[in-house]
């Protein structure tokens, strides 16, 4: 009788367990936003992964591409989910430095009026993704403020501009990165460097030992942490990718050489750096890959100073060379370096002294000089060694059949031509050219076309195709 009484009580308490677990795993909720984007891709993708982890999922705004009878999610609907029921929301639209959202196709709105978080409000974690949200002290000080008197713990954006072709694959990313159980902002780090963002993206936290490492309610915590709820006294840092202009690149092409490919097809579609030596040298990484390409997580970036940032190149060097035999991608990628960046905001809406906590270390793929969209290997390291590789790297080879030569008749002015046709078939005037440059962009077959990315003082860029003068990219355009 002792023994079924016993039996009945681990019972009991099994599926107590079992009820708490299920509560908790069904209690987060969150509210999405598509804005005034071309698409809702990355929306969709949102939303898709938190309901996969039980969240209740809120869609505010279009479905689909954008047309002229679209509903974009409006400044309304952000003040009233952000002061609600949320765990977490996200927001997608083009944005400005103001900082407004829906800057294009409206309707505008300033972010600070309607993001509205309460001390009575669940918020946690906002993101958003559109560009420009945290640059510069006062608006930043500002979203701090608003933490300060909410519950909210980490807000994710961008200080320079956002992914735009790339979106999806960068929020799919992210998903990754916080399933494997890691916090909100190594995860938006990661899915960044993924798409080439390793110096536009910011997240402000609390900063005590815990809480800037945050997780996703409901998700993986991998640090076992928990995390204190902030005081008056607890500060908040920023922490941010800054793009290191002074660092050594490859010198590109101005113009094409004599006879060059138009086009490159992928010789390989496996990953670069060998799963198997990641396995021998760390075996306790945490290896993400899919369409031949990959994360391998040793462990989250330290909170510490960098000390001695050119051994970070040296270090991250040896282990390609020495580790992984890729010298054929360190002796001829373009190489180009990040920095991961922290400082503290205060209260009265100054900075704190910037610290350098880590360096990304970043290898394009490329041909006489001219970049492969999408083609690279990121190393992060930070004061103790290397803490994630990103390999998105792939071997190409040109397709014979498409050369281009200096006297063929597909030149840069007939880019520019195309260009300003594109623009004015949509009634669009992004005004003169401030900056061009040759670049393989990645078409829809996964093949490489030789083309000219060009920029405009209005923000545009636009990509014109050199195989047939194709537009095949165009970002932060008001059409």
């Amino acid at each position: 009788m002792k023994k079924r009484l016993k039996s009945i009580s681990v019972c009991l308490l099994t599926a107590c367990l079992t009820m708490n677990m299920t509560a908790f795993a069904n209690a987060a909720t969150a509210t999405v936003f598509q804005g005034d984007t071309p698409n809702s891709g990355d929306v969709e993708a949102f939303e898709r992964e938190l309901k996969a982890n039980n969240y209740t999922v809120t869609y505010k705004g279009f479905r689909g591409n954008y047309t002229s009878s679209s509903s974009p999610a409006t400044g309304s609907n952000l003040n009233s989910a952000s002061r609600s029921g949320n765990d977490v929301i996200y927001w997608s639209s083009h944005g400005s430095g103001t900082p407004s959202l829906n800057v294009i196709n409206g309707p505008s709105f300033n972010t600070l009026n309607y993001f509205n978080p309460t001390q009575s409000s669940p918020l946690k974690i906002a993101i958003f993704g559109a560009c420009y949200q945290l640059d510069g002290n006062t608006n930043r000080q500002s979203f701090a403020s608003k933490m300060r008197n909410s519950n909210v713990r980490v807000i994710a954006g961008y200080h320079e501009q956002a992914p735009s072709s790339q979106d999806v694959t960068c929020i799919n990313k992210y998903f990754e990165a916080v399933k494997d159980g890691n916090s909100v902002r190594y995860s938006w780090e990661a899915a960044n460097a993924y798409v080439g963002k390793s110096g536009s993206w910011i997240t402000l936290n609390y900063q005590d030992t815990k809480n800037e490492y945050y997780r996703m309610p409901g998700y993986k915590n991998e640090r076992n942490s928990t995390y204190p709820t902030p005081t008056s006294s607890t500060p908040i840092y920023r922490y941010w990718g800054l793009s290191n202009s002074a660092a050594p690149v490859n010198a590109l092409a101005n113009e094409p050489y004599d006879e060059i490919p138009v086009k490159l097809s992928e010789t390989s579609h496996s990953q670069k750096v060998r799963s198997d030596k990641v396995s021998d040298l760390m075996p306790d990484s945490i290896r993400q890959s899919a369409d031949g390409t990959q994360r391998i997580t040793f462990r989250e970036p330290e909170n510490h100073e960098l000390n001695n940032p050119d051994l970070a190149d040296n270090t991250a060097r040896e282990l390609l060379e020495n580790q992984f035999a890729l010298n054929d991608v360190t002796e001829h990628a373009i190489a180009e370096e990040s920095f991961v960046m922290c400082a503290e905001i205060k209260p009265d809406g100054t900075d704190g002294e910037e610290e350098l906590i880590a360096k990304r270390l970043i290898y394009t793929n490329n041909l006489y000089g001219i970049p492969i969209e999408g083609n690279m290997i990121s190393v992060g390291v930070d004061e103790n060694g290397v803490y994630d590789i990103i390999d998105t790297w792939k071997d190409v080879k040109p397709d014979s059949a498409s050369t281009y030569g200096r006297s063929q008749a597909l030149e840069y002015t007939d880019a520019v031509t195309a260009a300003e046709e594109y623009f004015s078939a949509k009634e669009a005037n992004p005004g003169p050219i401030t900056e061009s440059r040759l670049i393989y962009a990645q078409n829809d077959a996964n093949d490489y076309e030789l083309s000219y990315a060009l920029k405009y003082t209005n923000g545009a860029e636009i990509y014109v195709s050199l195989l047939d003068l194709d537009v095949t990219l165009v970002r932060n355009a008001d059409i």
